[in-house]
């Protein structure tokens, strides 16, 4: 039984620590070699167009009587 316990969790460890990230890296590699050729910028998508809400009421701003 203690056989099974720790074949689980070895098995769980690398797949994890070690085919999880080659397989990722596989796949990033194959997008960077074939995928768009332009290249993104993500400080400008990362920008927010932040319009308030003229209803918006902030409840830490009115005064209780």
């Amino acid at each position: 039984m203690a056989i099974v316990i720790i074949g689980g969790l070895l098995s769980s460890l690398l797949l994890t620590l070690v085919v999880v990230p080659v397989v990722y890296s596989i796949f990033d590699s194959f997008g960077r070699r074939w995928g768009k050729k332009q290249k993104t910028d993500y400080a400008t998508m990362m920008e927010a167009d932040y319009v308030p809400n003229e209803h918006y009421i902030d409840e830490m701003d009115v005064k209780h009587n």
